[in-house]
């Protein structure tokens, strides 16, 4: 139990069980370091030849030193899912609406064959997660998997490019393929889902 504004407030853990899967439909694909810092250096050159104005919302020496981070923290093999993670942050920094990332379409739909979805559908207000439908509608969700729920938002969001335009538009973006976002940034294959929830809903 926790009070809040002289309101005792109860908290309440929900499970979902998720399907059971074959070891081998749990094996990622990896590339060697040396092979995903070509394939950086490959979306570096597309983004600065082919981008109409790849640095009119972030400096490029800035960017240049977030790209140079990205590949300092390469491990000796990489997944294609963690590549995609860091090219993806890439894009994202530049802050343009229109430059996004997706994945190719063969490991996709490997991901969407294995990947176990979120259970339920996401309302995201102020950077929060809430239940958008069902019996728990309203009721804030504080953390998935013991991840605070701010954390959770914080790593998917990185993959939401926005503008100056686009701050709602983000939030509205992950509550639309929270699945998605959870999978390609969090966890593509937990065994539950355990969910934390505050027990009274919004006013």
């Amino acid at each position: 139990m926790k009070t809040l504004s002289s309101i005792t407030i109860a908290v309440l853990t929900l499970a979902y069980s998720t399907s059971a899967m074959t070891a081998a439909s749990q094996e990622v694909p990896t590339i060697s370091r040396a092979q995903a810092i070509e394939d950086l250096e490959a979306a570096i050159h597309l983004i600065k030849t082919e981008h109409a104005a790849p640095f009119a919302h972030i400096d490029e020496s800035e960017w240049s030193v977030l790209v140079a981070n990205q590949k300092t923290r390469l491990p000796d093999e990489v997944s294609l899912l963690e590549l995609h993670r860091r090219v993806g942050a890439m894009t994202t920094a530049l802050g343009c609406a229109h430059s996004f990332l997706n994945l190719s379409g063969d490991y996709a739909s490997t991901l969407n064959e294995t990947a176990r979805g979120f259970p339920e559908e996401i309302a995201i207000i102020g950077g929060r997660l809430y239940f958008a439908n069902g019996s728990m509608k309203g009721r804030e969700i504080l953390s998935i998997n013991s991840v605070p729920s701010g954390e959770v938002f914080s790593r998917m969001s990185v993959a939401v490019p926005v503008d100056g335009f686009g701050r709602l538009r983000k939030g509205q973006e992950l509550a639309r393929r929270f699945a998605y976002y959870y999978a390609t940034q969090v966890d593509p294959y937990p065994e539950r889902f355990m969910l934390e929830v505050e027990g009274r809903g919004r006013p």
